[in-house]
């Protein structure tokens, strides 16, 4: 089987699934797998969650803008995930992946405010024994850090991290960082080992935050960093495309761009294949995310159990019942899908109480 390089580690495939996903479910993890996956970024983690405080509400992490066969407009919520959700909730389906499949790498991806924040995320994330390499998101840690000169700060951040992890270091930016030469020069002056670019936009209003992700917007990303990216062929570089095609042939100048081709959004539609059959309407960009109090559950009509069951990517919701309403199983992590993707009134939001 040919192996391919990438940051210093050996990948069995030059496909992944990025940081800018927000889904981690062990039936996911087994799909990529089965789908010849060579490295898997968690959801970029964060030591806390300093936005969206409100302990008694749960939010969505994702929405529906656009949906059709051949495009879509999602926007997924940044930083939805800190590393003791990870470590509390997920480890064990990692741990259990990464035993069975030490072929395939895992890179925890980081993202803080302080530099003291990361070296917390890193030392809890060293214990788990199962991450091959690190990822500075410096996209995130602009959120983070709440000011535009991240850019000049990324440089010394992406120095002191270096001087901490011993395993290989890859920095996230977004494309404009990307088509700066002069910042592209400064970040290679780091020994940086590997370069991620995300398309997507990030917007902001209140404590509510956006990440855009679109089809036609990483296309034309594509093409312009195609021009740019041609003299800093020393640096490997990873894209996260958004993209309903995977195959080679059909993209081939793209493999000759960028070492590695990241995945998020589009490999959720791929893996539970009928939501791409779902169609909507482009509506108002959100501005506030939907969310549901903590003492209350979701509920679907059976009626529309045929598709909503397609749609959860956490195997909550069943395919068939006997009941007129069924309540989402504990391991919905409430990602909003449903809320989205379901028939209009199949999900409801309640309250359960248990008999006295």
């Amino acid at each position: 089987m040919k192996k391919f390089r990438f940051a210093g580690l050996s990948l069995k495939s030059p496909l992944g699934l990025s940081s800018d996903n927000v889904i981690l479910s062990g039936s996911f993890l087994e799909w990529l797998r089965q789908n010849n996956i060579g490295i898997i970024f968690t959801p970029t983690l964060t030591k806390t969650t300093i936005y969206l405080k409100d302990k008694r509400k749960r939010y969505a992490k994702i929405n529906t803008l656009e949906l059709t066969e051949s495009d879509y407009i999602f926007v997924t919520r940044p930083l939805s995930l800190t590393v003791d959700e990870l470590l509390n909730n997920h480890i064990g389906n990692l741990k259990e992946f990464h035993d069975a499949n030490e072929d395939i790498k895992l890179v925890a991806s980081i993202a803080g405010k302080k530099l003291n924040d990361i070296v917390n995320i890193v030392e809890k994330i060293e214990e788990t024994k199962i991450f091959s390499a690190y990822e500075i998101d410096i996209v995130s840690t602009q959120i983070l850090f709440n000011r535009r000169g991240i850019y000049e700060y990324a440089v010394d951040l992406i120095d002191e991290i270096l001087s901490i992890v011993k395993k290989p270091l890859l920095a996230k930016i977004p494309v404009s960082m990307a088509i700066n030469t002069e910042i592209m020069n400064d970040l290679l002056k780091t020994n940086i080992n590997a370069i991620v670019i995300s398309p997507h936009p990030i917007y902001s209003i209140g404590s509510h935050i956006f990440r855009v992700h679109s089809t036609a917007v990483s296309h034309v990303n594509i093409n312009i960093l195609a021009k740019v990216l041609t003299q800093f062929e020393e640096i490997d570089i990873a894209y996260i495309d958004d993209a309903f095609t995977f195959n080679k042939i059909q993209k081939p100048f793209i493999y000759k761009i960028f070492n590695v081709l990241l995945y998020d959004v589009s490999y959720l539609l791929y893996f539970k294949k009928g939501i791409q059959f779902f169609k909507k309407d482009l509506h108002e960009f959100p501005v506030r995310w939907q969310s549901i109090r903590k003492d209350f559950n979701l509920l679907i009509d059976a009626n529309y159990l045929d598709k909503c069951f397609k749609v959860c990517p956490f195997d909550a919701i069943p395919e068939k019942s006997k009941d007129n309403t069924i309540e989402v199983s504990e391991q919905c992590e409430f990602c909003g899908l449903c809320l989205s993707l379901c028939p209009k009134n199949a999900v409801k939001k309640a309250k359960i109480f248990s008999p006295i």
